[in-house]
């Protein structure tokens, strides 16, 4: 957070930790929890965990992200 808060939000991604070895699928929330505990605005987390990402993978002409679908209770999907 003191990174952020010196540098700024601009050209910076947090990783999602979805790799090869031990992951958190929590880990994005939170990051976006601990930022407003620090007192970060909820724009300045949407930027760096929405924005941002959007705007580096949108370089890619193959990048086609459906951003407007409806938010489905995650119960629906667990087994």
């Amino acid at each position: 957070m003191d990174i952020l808060k010196r540098w700024g939000l601009d050209q910076v991604l947090v990783n999602s930790s979805a790799d090869w070895g031990v992951s958190d699928p929590c880990s994005l929330p939170k990051v976006a929890r601990f930022m407003q505990q620090q007192g970060f605005t909820t724009q300045q987390v949407q930027k760096l965990l929405f924005d941002n990402p959007l705007a580096f993978y949108s370089q890619c002409d193959k990048f086609k992200p459906n951003v407007d679908l409806p938010c489905q209770d995650p119960a629906v999907y667990q087994r």
